[in-house]
């Protein structure tokens, strides 16, 4: 996840922000079931980048996980890539963090990495900016690479409050030019993304869903509330500024979703989808 330039959706700089998506990251990999769940045979990646890595919760679970593996972190926020090459080397892990902004030409020579993946990405990609930002993830790829996309869908849940809140992101994203979908209903970069791969040249596009329980008694119950109430907090300035709400309106439905947690009865289920490709071979 990029920095507060451009159109990310909070002020990465914020230290706040970089608790928060550390905690998510983490959140997420678990449910997910590790950081390549869905990927058979590590044993072939050698070197892989990680895409916007903000605080680098995912590089270093990778390095933790696959010891074997050589990890680079990119992000635009030197205070993120500060903190994460900080915990690297406290941690002696074989990870590297550089500053690099990834809606630009990637600063790696062709075919320098087996596996490069991306993680919510929408939060700061404009529709029209991902056939770029692949073209570069196959030009970086060598011939058999593995280019790996999750990102995030609307859910369902049997509470107002949360739908609003639902509601209230589809038409951010929608407004903000990052959603593909047409309607508020849903974001739509998992339905394009294969399409958008085989675009750049890459084959073999398969997805593989993520459904997190946000219910009462799950395990992520508690800190995913807690953590996307944090994130309506911290993303008050993006809002007003397209005049979805007002402060006291974001005030309310942070309040109401602070509210939901530990409320009987309250299920919920948030959706994602990983979508992987490959680099044609030689």
């Amino acid at each position: 996840m990029q920095s507060q330039t451009g159109d990310y959706f909070i002020n990465q700089e914020l230290v706040e922000e970089m608790i928060r998506l550390n905690r998510l990251a983490a959140l997420v990999t678990q449910e997910m079931g590790g950081v390549l769940a869905e990927q058979q045979d590590t044993v072939v990646f050698k070197d892989v980048l990680d895409l916007a890595c903000g605080p680098g919760e995912w590089a270093m679970q990778v390095a933790r996980s696959f010891p074997h593996l050589q990890v680079v972190g990119v992000d635009r926020s030197r205070r993120m890539i500060a903190y994460a090459q900080a915990q690297a080397e406290s941690q002696e892990r074989g990870v590297m963090f550089r500053v690099m902004d990834i809606t630009e030409p990637l600063d790696f020579a062709d075919g320098s990495f087996d596996l490069v993946n991306g993680r919510f990405l929408l939060s700061f990609m404009r529709k029209e900016q991902w056939p770029s930002l692949l073209t570069e993830c196959l030009r970086i790829l060598r011939p058999g690479g593995v280019l790996r996309i999750s990102e995030q869908e609307s859910g369902f849940a049997n509470s107002p409050i949360y739908q609003q809140y639902i509601d209230l992101w589809g038409a951010a994203w929608r407004k903000a030019g990052h959603a593909f979908a047409f309607t508020n209903a849903y974001v739509g970069v998992t339905v394009e993304m294969k399409h958008l791969m085989r675009q750049a040249g890459f084959i073999t596009p398969q997805h593989r869903p993520i459904s997190i329980d946000l219910s009462v008694g799950s395990p992520a119950h508690r800190p995913l509330l807690e953590n996307l109430a944090e994130a309506l907090k911290l993303a008050s300035p993006f809002l007003l500024k397209l005049h979805l709400m007002s402060q006291k309106q974001i005030n309310v439905l942070h309040t109401e979703m602070k509210s939901l947690i530990e409320r009987e009865g309250f299920s919920a289920y948030w959706f994602l989808q990983t979508i992987w490709a490959s680099k044609p071979g030689n």
